[in-house]
């Protein structure tokens, strides 16, 4: 895997068709036609990566795996391709690998955006104006949790009964039984002396995430003021979100029919489906900064989220996110970048398909990483 790169463009010419984008792709402006920017980045989080003690100050120190919750390595690829003076067309791909406890969420994301840069000026305000049009994939691997404490925190959580809280969970057997080695008890009525539903339970027992995906469509305005050496970007969008994923479990599987009429009549549904939509607002604004003197370009990047969700899904429905950048310039072609990003609550708007009656509070965190790498530009024809 290659852990180096990260490739990033120099903010070389500010006027309106002499750009050439650094890391941050939202500048309203467009290179001239038959510009190709190739771009990659080795993302990564761990505990001497994060100096703002993020990791420590979100997630606590109570977990046994607490020394991996949060670390995260990947990759970003991005292609930038000017198909003419005022059209510009931008995939991205990125994967990220982030530990949580025993699991590892694998994210793949797709990317891909058209700009129409329909309006340049330098006598007004606002010297320019542009439109993007794109569509978002994000999938994952099917996550499971095979830990008795989080399978009976996951419990807890399907467990409920038009407002009743029953207290139900897997323990092992109190004696070794090779054909049922866990029983499900129910604590609600006495706590002393539970009611072990069914004869016991079969199979080794987990709670799965699984389908993970979702795809986007959005549209985003961006406006334009441009000084000598600096770009101020202004944006503001909206994006609509469908989401596929259930919630299974060795529960649904077991034989045992006297257990899966216990869990009937308690409305217990191992298995069931979290498919819905979802909708989110944005804006903010990205400022590049050209050095000329030292070769150097500086980009800060603000964006704020807000999400409208299905009734109950309203614990986190917002973001604030922050991404900066300082690039070096090798030649007039090839960059040397580094850089961050920061998520006020972490992946919400970014990764809709986290985010669920069941998992919401465990996604919500303020989150971010470090990137570094290269970047390389050639025009068509030259």
């Amino acid at each position: 895997m290659i852990r180096l790169l990260t490739i990033l463009f120099c903010v070389v010419g500010l006027n309106a068709q002499n750009i050439n984008y650094a890391k941050h792709n939202i500048h309203t402006h467009t290179p001239k036609s038959g510009n190709i920017q190739v771009l990659g980045s080795y993302l990564k989080m761990n505990d001497t990566l994060d100096v703002l003690n993020i990791k420590e100050s979100e997630f606590g120190t109570s977990t046994v795996n607490y020394d991996s919750l949060g670390d995260m390595d990947g990759y970003e690829l991005e292609l930038r391709y000017s198909i003419s003076d005022s059209l510009m067309l931008d995939y991205t791909r990125t994967n990220e690998n982030i530990s949580y406890g025993e699991n590892v969420l694998n994210n793949n994301r797709d990317e891909i955006f058209l700009r129409y840069n329909f309006l340049n000026s330098k006598m007004s305000l606002i010297n320019g104006l542009s439109i993007d049009i794109g569509y978002v994939k994000n999938r994952a691997k099917d996550i499971y949790i095979r830990d008795l404490d989080d399978i009976n925190s996951m419990l807890d959580k399907v467990s409920t009964d038009e407002g009743v809280n029953y207290n139900i969970k897997i323990e092992p057997h109190p004696i070794v039984n090779p054909v049922y080695p866990y029983v499900i008890n129910d604590y609600t009525n006495d706590p002393s002396n539970p009611t072990t539903l069914g004869n016991g339970l079969e199979l080794s027992p987990y709670f799965s995430s699984e389908n993970l995906s979702d795809e986007s469509q959005y549209i985003r305005l961006l406006a334009n003021i441009t000084s000598s050496h600096l770009l101020t970007d202004f944006f503001i969008g909206y994006k609509k979100t469908k989401i596929s994923t259930f919630v299974d479990s060795s529960l649904h599987y077991e034989t045992d029919i006297s257990l899966q009429n216990e869990l009937d009549n308690r409305n217990i549904t191992p298995y069931k489906r979290l498919d819905r939509d979802e909708e989110m607002a944005f804006f903010g604004v990205n400022i590049s900064y050209d050095d000329t003197k030292y070769n150097m370009a500086y980009e800060f990047c603000y964006e704020y989220d807000m999400l409208f969700r299905d009734n109950g899904l309203d614990y986190r429905d917002y973001n604030h996110i922050i991404k900066a950048n300082i690039s070096k310039v090798i030649d007039k072609n090839l960059l040397l970048s580094v850089g961050g990003k920061i998520m006020m609550t972490q992946f919400s708007g970014q990764i809709p398909y986290l985010y669920n009656k069941y998992s919401q509070t465990s996604f919500d965190h303020k989150y971010g990483y470090m990137n570094i790498g290269l970047s390389y530009k050639f025009n068509i024809g030259e």
